[in-house]
């Protein structure tokens, strides 16, 4: 048995295949398996991942009918066999020592869960948000019992964390039937019954920034999926009804619908509210009281907060701060968003 599993789901990603395997494959720390799934990729991903696969057994090969990201994580994560998990993208890569100091922090101290920093490199080469680095970035150091305020202001990021195989299979922690924001989901099953984190300030993982990923479509405000939101809400509600965890964690829980209610605020028109509350009672037909957490419905029900809000939150992303690097310099400034 392995003693570290790394799932990757690949689609359409034949050019970064051979960073991130060989990243991988370089690791100073060899006992893991690279569990890389294809999700029905067009572009002879599957044909070089397979190539991969026979050069070195440690890379395992699954495929699917094209079905997103989730699903493809999920089928990596029943085939898991290792001590411990942990998560890489197809367009990323591990830094040489990273499976190793991972590996030795969670496995010498008291911890459920150990999460380190990233670099973050744009693939435009030159833009990088402040926003960004302090998302990535850890804010605290050491061992941290885990409670509402962590768990609700910590990233919910996959790959900059190793998560334990014995939690995940003791309270039957699975990805969401939805195709994207299964990240979201896993990390806030898994904080729910985990005991404490260890932060770390090694900058391990290596994160590029596309234009065309899903947190690149959220950062320009054209994402159209966002409504699978619903369905992590749901999969993380009906997961705590399992295990009798609501109300303990129902701060946690509604804490996450406003989250969407906020993103909404300010990208929905009255055509994707419908749908949106449509789907909304689809998922909660018998929980009519979380529909405020996310909708308004009475105009004069804290009406004034909403117009306080919705004005803030205009004026906070009227700019934007960059950060640019030219060899040793860094240059920070704000950039007007019209």
């Amino acid at each position: 048995m392995p003693e570290i599993s790394i799932i990757i789901p690949f689609y359409n990603a034949k050019n970064y295949v051979k960073q991130c395997l060989e990243a991988l494959l370089a690791q100073s720390f060899r006992d893991f398996e690279v569990i890389c799934v294809d999700d029905g990729s067009k572009d002879g991903t599957y044909d070089l991942l397979q190539c991969y696969a026979k050069q070195d057994s440690r890379v395992k090969v699954h495929t699917q009918p094209n079905s997103g990201p989730s699903a493809a994580r999920q089928l990596g994560l029943e085939q898991a066999q290792g001590k411990y998990i942990m998560f890489c993208d197809s367009d990323d890569w591990y830094e040489p020592d990273m499976c190793q100091i991972m590996r030795d922090a969670i496995e010498n101290n008291p911890v459920d869960v150990v999460c380190c920093n990233a670099n973050i490199i744009d693939e435009q080469e030159h833009l990088i948000r402040l926003e960004d680095i302090t998302y990535f970035q850890n804010k605290k150091l050491g061992i941290c019992a885990l409670n509402y305020h962590l768990i609700t202001q910590n990233n919910v990021l996959l790959w900059n964390k190793i998560w334990k195989k014995s939690i995940i299979d003791k309270y039957g922690i699975k990805f969401p039937s939805c195709r994207e924001y299964d990240d979201d989901c896993f990390y806030l099953q898994y904080m729910s019954v985990a005991e404490n984190i260890l932060y770390i300030s090694d900058k391990l993982y290596n994160y590029l920034r596309r234009q065309d990923s899903i947190m690149g479509k959220v950062a320009q405000q054209r994402d159209t999926t966002y409504f699978d939101k619903f369905y992590v809400a749901k999969h993380y509600y009906d997961f705590l009804q399992q295990h009798q965890l609501y109300p303990d964690k129902a701060n946690i829980f509604l804490n996450y619908l406003n989250q969407i209610r906020h993103f909404s605020e300010t990208r929905w028109n009255q055509d994707l509210s419908r749908q949106a509350q449509k789907i909304f009672f689809e998922l909660f037909p018998h929980s009519p009281h979380f529909y405020h957490y996310i909708f308004a419905t009475n105009k004069n029900f804290g009406k004034h907060i909403y117009i306080k809000q919705y004005n803030y939150i205009r004026k906070q992303k009227a700019h934007k701060k960059y950060i640019i690097k030219i060899g040793p310099i860094s240059l920070k400034f704000n950039l007007r968003i019209k």
